[in-house]
């Protein structure tokens, strides 16, 4: 029971991060404004996205739990290099951005799609849980991978954009994001052959 209220939180909190992000973005309109922001707004739409970039960042320090659950239940194969990884590398970048840029809309790309794929995954986890008889809705758990590789193209695509349209911003920041995702995708690609394609050969 209690890891499917943590999952129903997740995927609630999860939707909620979504919503805002699209907001906070002005329907996407911000997401290539490359000038570096002032950190001077204080009207009440800069408030109100660095109070939810702030919020977002504290969440990706309770997805580290994540980890603790799957020792908890022993099932430390999860507790993957990628997946302690991610979620160690993540908060620390949700951080800087706080810190640094908290108002910058090229950086809302990540909480728009990272929430929206959270919320789908959370989901499924939560389906998942309530036992065998929902066994069959497994196969999903393949297609929210491929669009967590896609998340990853998306990121690649628009940080290339970052990289050169860029105004002010601290170049390390610029070549973190655009360094960080090409090595998610591949350690994502990996897992993903490694748990479908290869079972798939295996089992043929």
């Amino acid at each position: 029971m209690p890891i499917i209220i943590y999952n129903i939180y997740n995927v609630l909190i999860n939707i909620w991060f979504f919503l805002e992000s699209i907001y906070c973005l002005d329907y996407g309109r911000r997401l290539y404004d490359f000038k570096f922001p002032s950190n001077t707004d204080r009207s009440p739409m800069a408030e109100h996205c660095c109070f939810m970039i702030y919020l977002y960042m504290l969440s990706k320090f309770v997805d580290m739990t994540d980890t603790i659950f799957f020792i908890l239940r022993k099932k430390y194969h999860q507790a993957s290099f990628l997946h302690v990884y991610h979620h160690s590398f993540v908060p620390m970048l949700m951080w800087m951005a706080v810190k640094l840029m908290p108002n910058a809309g090229p950086a809302g790309l990540f909480p728009l799609l990272n929430s929206f794929i959270h919320a789908l995954m959370y989901g499924y986890y939560t389906i998942a849980a309530l036992g065998p008889r929902y066994q069959r809705l497994r196969v999903w758990k393949k297609y929210i991978t491929i669009i967590q590789l896609v998340q990853f193209v998306c990121y690649i695509v628009h940080a290339t954009l970052f990289l050169f349209l860029q105004n002010g911003y601290p170049i390390f920041i610029v070549y973190i994001a655009y360094v960080q995702n090409p090595f998610f995708l591949v350690m994502f690609y990996q897992f993903f052959r490694a748990t479908y394609q290869d079972k798939n050969k295996k089992c043929n």
